[in-house]
């Protein structure tokens, strides 16, 4: 794989939201080696509580803290090796279940033939990655009415999110219901971009698209033509210029689909980063190596 750039980054590959990108470390920089202390009962009896704190009630709450360090640690049983970007995604799905309750199904109204594995959702979709959240899913139905009227394809989706109810996602990169796995086009059945019945021209249509929307921060795909794109490049080179990169790289296990992921809700994005500091001390480790990140998702 071609050797990725290497970011340093405050919390992980989701910091790409642009309102953070500002936002680097640095290893000489020892005040900011320490996380910030949670807040704790003591506080809270005693009124001090800050603005976020006075805001977000459940921010006071000791049982919040404990399930978001919960939240944190990779399982065992898991091959994600990016602690930061792993809990920092985690996170974000823990606040969004405290604001807004479990994520909502992702259904592309008024039919769910786009369901991922399924013609129709099925009677129990407990175990099924078949939630968003509100935002992404809102930002998912532009996606696909780009796609009907371009390309005039499904959009078929083989991978979103667990329910809210499971702490931990079958991929690591899914955990805060932005992400999305979708076949390359035409989509009407298992492709991989060296398939015989790929079209090469409408994927790089849609990758050029993903790429110009400054919501997409992470596309992944294995097609080598698309990646060395000279207008994905350019389009590449105009958002870092302005402050809004955008990470399009290959990755292992990405020929048969595109991963591309929303940056998060700006009110998810505050509270995440809030809770992120007050419980993951800022170390050099923060220094993302981005050629990990891709080999696993």
């Amino acid at each position: 794989m071609k050797k990725a750039i290497t970011f340093i980054l405050f919390f992980g590959l989701i910091s790409c939201n642009q309102s953070l990108k500002s936002k680097s470390l640095s290893a000489d920089n020892s005040s900011s080696n320490e996380a910030q202390a949670p807040v704790n009962d003591e506080q809270i009896a005693d009124g001090q509580i800050d603005e976020m704190q006075q805001t977000y009630t459940f921010l006071r709450k000791s049982a919040y803290w404990q399930k978001a360090k919960q939240m944190l640690p990779i399982p065992s049983d898991k091959k994600c090796r990016n602690t930061y970007s792993y809990g920092y995604l985690g996170l974000a799905r823990y606040i969004y279940k405290n604001l807004k309750s479990d994520f909502p199904i992702l259904t592309f109204r008024p039919s769910p033939r786009y369901a991922p594995f399924f013609s129709g959702f099925p009677s129990n979709t407990d175990n099924e990655e078949l939630f968003f959240s509100d935002y992404g899913h809102e930002k998912n139905w532009e996606i696909h009415l780009w796609v009907q009227q371009n390309l005039k394809r499904p959009l078929t989706l083989t991978s979103l999110t667990l329910g809210s109810q499971h702490d931990h996602d079958r991929h690591c990169r899914h955990r805060a219901g932005v992400s999305t796995d979708v076949r390359p086009f035409p989509g009407d059945r298992p492709t991989t971009w060296n398939s015989s019945n790929y079209i090469r021209s409408e994927n790089l249509a849609f990758i050029r698209m993903l790429a110009s929307r400054p919501d997409i921060n992470v596309i992944f795909f294995n097609d080598p033509e698309i990646l060395n794109d000279k207008k994905i490049a350019e389009i590449k080179k105009q958002r870092q210029a302005a402050g809004n990169p955008l990470v399009f790289q290959s990755a292992n296990g990405h020929d048969n689909h595109i991963h591309y992921e929303f940056a998060l809700d700006p009110e998810i994005e505050e509270i995440t980063e809030y809770t992120y500091q007050r419980l993951v001390p800022i170390t050099p480790s923060s220094i993302i190596d981005w050629d990990a990140e891709f080999s696993e998702h």
